[in-house]
């Protein structure tokens, strides 16, 4: 349970007290911590037992931690996670967040959901392909971002 239902629950929650997860995504870092995605709930992060260590959600891009994917960057140990309805992507770079929307991703794409990001991890460059979801505007978009 990532993140944690109503205090004082019995050993079954009703529907009331239950908090679903709605896991969206994870990404191992390379010390074997997790980052976990939420479509609901944001980012947390867990260490190598499963431990929490920390949550993301208003920090995020859409302000309400709808996270729709994530992706581990190996070059410098950053987080992408990308937001489910539309906005953008934020970046986790350790006790940064660096947000990605409007003003830095083209127009066409910053409304779009993010339905996939990957690290292309096969160069020394930086490359991070994210894909966005045109599905209501019948049309989508990959992005690439080579910055730093």
């Amino acid at each position: 349970d990532i993140w944690p239902d109503a205090v004082g629950e019995p050993s079954v929650p009703t529907v009331a007290q239950r908090v679903d997860d709605h896991v969206s995504g994870m990404a191992v870092m390379g010390d074997q911590s997790v980052w976990v995605g939420s479509f609901t709930r944001g980012l947390a992060l867990l260490d190598s037992s499963g431990q929490r260590l920390r949550t993301l959600t208003t920090e995020l891009v859409d302000g309400a931690g709808r996270v729709s994917a994530v992706a581990a960057d190996p070059k410098d140990g950053s987080v992408w996670a990308g937001a489910n309805w539309g906005e953008g992507l934020s970046r986790v770079r350790g006790g940064e967040v660096i947000l990605y929307g409007e003003g830095v991703l083209p127009s066409s794409v910053t409304w779009l959901p993010v339905t996939d990001i990957q690290v292309d991890r096969s160069s020394s460059q930086r490359r991070v392909l994210v894909g966005f979801d045109g599905t209501a505007k019948k049309h989508g978009a990959v992005g690439i971002y080579t910055g730093p």
